[in-house]
């Protein structure tokens, strides 16, 4: 029986839409306008928010083996054969998380979502489960980046690569700690001294996150710490067109901080402490550039892949 699932996709901001107290605008313009005058007939004026305009709205429909779905705005449907609703959730919700996390990857900020609705025709079941992640007040949108990535998501769940599945899945995670890791740094409520950042909880949570943006970078490339790997380590990155000073610049030190701090192992003091954080956002950052090379590499019909459709 064809079953049809919707999923709310968050935050709202990002497709152009209404989001909270957040000042929602097209990414690229310029923000800061805001004022405030006390006394007789004083107020407060912020930059309003401009939400996108009816036409530019996100419509992309999703053709998959067995899989149909169309995303309106930040809604995403997918229809799909189903023994019961049970069946269908499972079947769709892989297909959400792999699109949400190419979302996530373009944008380079955590997307997340949650199921609204089953439906086999007659009856509408209600919501499995709710996730809301906050993040700013200032909340810029880029609707063709959108478009590209939900694209680049189709790709990869198409191709099926193993390769990619897991880097994605330490990537998702990574981001997930980074961002906790700036929530806590820009709460206003929150001391930022010395005894926080020597905190049990911060030193793992940073720790984490480098751990699993590295695990993201050598599922691509290769582990130098693996024998087998250690060609594929020096070689890969010049196969998805990245340059020799990438690699001298920006894998070898985090290599050389991942091994120094001995992060797998948490033993992390105060010096190992300020040299993961004052890295952590080139890590990011060159976790994200590897993963969309990547990406455009399976694009291009190439895989690293013991199975891949072709190797080079």
């Amino acid at each position: 029986m064809k079953h049809t699932v919707a999923f709310e996709i968050q935050p709202h901001a990002w497709f152009g839409l209404p989001d909270g107290a957040k000042i929602v605008l097209p990414a690229g313009r310029n923000v800061i306008t805001f004022g405030a005058t006390f006394g007789p007939g004083g107020g407060v004026k912020t930059t309003p928010s401009r939400y996108r305009d009816e036409r530019d709205a996100i419509q992309m429909t999703i053709e998959l083996e067995n899989i149909r779905g169309l995303l309106k705005d930040n809604v995403l449907s997918l229809s799909v054969d189903a023994t019961d609703a049970r069946h269908a959730y499972d079947l769709t919700t892989k297909v959400a998380r792999m699109i949400v996390r190419n979302l996530s990857l373009g944008r380079g900020e955590l997307f997340s979502f949650k199921p609204v609705s089953i439906s086999d025709g007659m009856t509408i079941g209600p919501p499995i489960f709710g996730l809301s992640i906050p993040l700013g007040v200032y909340a810029p949108y880029d609707l063709d980046m959108i478009r590209r990535d939900v694209t680049a998501g189709e790709l990869v769940i198409e191709r099926g690569d193993p390769v990619m599945d897991k880097a994605l899945v330490y990537y998702e995670h990574g981001l997930y700690l980074y961002e906790t890791l700036q929530a806590a740094e820009h709460d206003p409520q929150e001391i930022q001294d010395h005894v926080d950042f020597l905190s049990t909880h911060f030193a793992l949570t940073l720790a984490d996150c480098m751990l699993n943006f590295w695990k993201a970078i050598t599922t691509i490339i290769g582990d130098p710490a693996v024998p087998t790997e250690k060609a594929s380590y020096k070689s890969r990155y010049k196969q998805l067109g990245l340059p020799e000073d990438f690699f001298s610049s920006r894998i070898k030190p985090l290599r050389k901080l991942r091994n120094d701090a001995d992060i797998a192992h948490y033993r992390l003091e105060r010096k190992g402490l300020e040299k993961i954080h004052g890295l952590i956002k080139i890590a990011k950052e060159t976790t994200e550039i590897i993963l969309r090379a990547y990406r455009d590499y399976l694009g291009r019909g190439c895989s690293f892949a013991e199975s891949g459709l072709k190797k080079t």
